[in-house]
């Protein structure tokens, strides 16, 4: 707090409590109290999106649009150009709602 706390304050009754200024140069309790602060304590998220590892790539079928997913034999695929990729520990299962 860059002040001090008093029942001074009046918004919507008298004698609120309220952080009333202690008379010093606010700019330089920021300059401070910024200081003060423990360095390096927070570390920015790794917000990249890993791709999935391809577990098997084979022709894609001819009734798939490109980059459109699709079940075969149970499993998650998705169509790349003219191939098809099923991708590791991705199932129908994912989408019931027993999760089996």
């Amino acid at each position: 707090m860059l002040g001090e706390m008093r029942l001074e304050g009046r918004m919507y009754r008298n004698n609120e409590p309220t952080l009333a200024g202690n008379g010093k140069d606010l700019a330089e309790q920021l300059t401070q109290a910024v200081a003060s602060l423990p360095k390096n304590l927070f570390a920015p998220l790794d917000n990249r999106v890993r791709a999935p590892l391809a577990e098997q790539v084979f022709p894609a079928p001819e009734h798939v649009k490109p980059n459109a997913y699709t079940l075969v034999n149970d499993r998650i695929g998705i169509r790349e150009a003219t191939t098809f990729a099923l991708w590791r520990g991705c199932h129908r299962g994912w989408f019931s709602e027993s999760g089996e």
